[in-house]
Formats: C-alpha cells, structure tokens, sequence
C-alpha cells in the first residue's frame, strides 16, 4: 500500500511539473503581431437581412439598411436604388442587431491577441475596463504609458480593429497605507487626488477577502464626490448600502457583493473554496426588495460577473433575478 501511494506522489509531482513548464513555456513564446484591420468603408448597403428590435422584442424581417459616413441614414423593405460602386453585403437572411458591451472587463497586454479578436466575433464592440494589466502591479506613482493609450494609438497608425474602450481603469483601492482614525481625512483626500491627476476614469474599490474600515470607506466616496471623480466597485459587509448610495456609488461589481446586505443580521461570508458558493440560507426576502429598491432609486447600476463559469455567481444572480421579477410584478 506505502509503494502504491508512494508511486500515485511520484506521478502528481510529474504533472504538476510539466503543467508549470508548459505555463512557463507558453508565457515566454512571444505573441503573435496583431494584424485584424478595420475594413473601412463611407457608403454600404445590407440587403435581406432580419433586424433584431431589441426594445419591442421582435425581429423585422427581410430589410435593406444603407450605411453612410458609419451612420444608419435608412432602413427598408425594398432594395434602394444605388449606384454600383457602392459596397453592398447580401445577409441571406441572417439577423442583424445593435452591438454588445462588455461592461465589467479585465485586460492584458495580449489582449488584442488574446481577447479582442473573441470580442469583435462574437459582437462586443465596447468594453468597460475595470481594472487593465498595471492595476494589478503598478503603484500609485507609477507613470509608464499604459496599454489602452499604445492599443489607440497603433489601431489610429496601422487600421487595426478593436473593441471601443469606454474606460480603462489602472489602480485598486484595497487598503490604504498608513491610515488610521486621526489621518484618515486627510489620508482620503491625498489619494483621491492622485488618483485623479493621474487620469483614471474612477475609483474602482476592490474588496473580497478584505475589508475597509466604514468611516475611511465613506470619508473616500464624499472626496471622490467632491472631487468630482465617480467611484464604483465592491461591496463589503461593514457597509451600510443606504450610505453607500447615499454618498453615490456608481455601480456594484459582482452579483457576490449584496449577498451580504440581504440578510437582516450581517455576518462576513467566506467563501467556501470546495463549492465555490456562498452562504445564501439566511437570505430575506423583505431586505432583498429593501436593498433592490434602494438601488433604483439612486439610479446606481449594478453589473453581474462570471455567472457561466463560477457557481457563487450564479446562485447570487439566481437570487437576484428571482426578487426583481417579483418586484416588476407589484
């Protein structure tokens, strides 16, 4: 029994091995050039094409959309009368529809190899950056040129077609060095400062495992709002989500962040690393609608994550879908 256990170690040491030399190997091998251009055009025709109405909930069948200068100038039920140099695509009955955003995204420096192709074919052709390669390694004082300003300034140079970025935002706020209860004003408004000179969009708040004091995360969102900077990301348990929107927060991350808030005695939930779900017994009914109506009130977005690859998300979007269907029915 010792040999068999002896040798089943040997063998998972040898994969786990040769899965960090294959991570290594693939990291080292330089990317390819990214080269998918943007095929420009001032006057095109789209014939029998079947439009998606995404207010009213139906599809259009059979028309012809003329595009000039990037912009939809008609849309019929008739092929119009064009001249012939003029670019036409014949949709063979294909559905057209308005493009997709993606509005919680993280990119690398391989993005355009890696996720900007995947975006552009399947239909996303604006993204939401919340959080590019150097937030995750950068300091607050670090001045290098970032990803997003090379990608714009290449696809401008060599025609390359990209996702629109709407914001890139290059600094986490998880904890803040040397802050305690006597400095904590001042300690808020140096870095909400910085963080604006330096050009981000907003402050993205990254809690998960970690929690900001309430007061420092308060005394943050009244400089940002004073500051004039938006300030969105994640929810902790020490929060009140009355002053959190009260203060204005933009949006919340992750469909994880108000499962804490939708009990009426808060505790911190851990995740459980075996099932990759939290804790959702303890879960009211009353302060779910409370929390939701809160939400709308103050016109504050909420954008769910992960849900298709991690099963915490998809039980807490369960929940959430389940409890604004039964308020869209009052």
């Amino acid at each position: 029994m010792k040999k068999v256990l002896k040798n089943i170690f040997k063998i998972s040491i040898l994969i786990h091995l040769s899965l960090g030399f294959m991570l290594f190997v693939g990291v080292m091998i330089p990317k390819k050039i990214y080269t998918q251009k943007e095929e420009r055009t001032n006057e095109l025709l789209i014939i029998n094409c079947n439009i998606v109405d995404v207010k009213n909930g139906v599809i259009i069948p059979n028309r012809q959309i003329f595009i000039l200068n990037n912009r939809i100038v008609s849309i019929d039920s008739i092929i119009l009368n064009v001249p012939e140099n003029i670019k036409m695509i014949d949709a063979m009955g294909q559905y057209i529809m308005p493009s997709l955003w993606d509005m919680h995204l993280h990119t690398l420096s391989i993005s355009p190899q890696l996720h900007f192709p995947l975006l552009i074919a399947n239909g996303v052709t604006g993204v939401r950056d919340m959080g590019d390669g150097d937030s995750w390694i950068s300091d607050i004082d670090n001045n290098l040129e970032r990803d997003k300003t090379i990608w714009k300034r290449q696809s401008i140079k060599e025609n390359l077609l990209l996702p629109k970025i709407i914001q890139a935002t290059s600094f986490h706020v998880e904890d803040i060095e040397g802050i305690n209860k006597n400095n904590y004003k001042q300690k808020a408004s140096e870095l909400v400062r910085k963080l604006k000179s330096r050009g981000e969009p907003f402050i993205k708040v990254q809690l998960e495992e970690t929690e900001i004091p309430d007061y420092i995360f308060y005394e943050l969102q009244k400089e940002a709002k004073k500051q004039g900077i938006p300030i969105l990301g994640h929810l902790s348990s020490n929060l009140d989500v009355q002053k959190v929107l009260d203060n204005d927060f933009k949006s919340i991350e992750h469909a994880w962040a108000l499962i804490p808030h939708f009990v009426k005695k808060k505790k911190i939930l851990r995740k459980d690393i075996e099932q990759k779900k939290y804790d959702m017994t303890n879960k009211d009914t009353t302060v779910i609608k409370d929390v939701l109506i809160k939400l709308a009130k103050k016109n504050t977005y909420y954008t769910p994550t992960h849900v298709t690859s991690n099963r915490k998300e998809y039980g807490s979007l369960t929940i959430l879908v389940e409890q604004i269907a039964s308020l869209v029915s009052i």
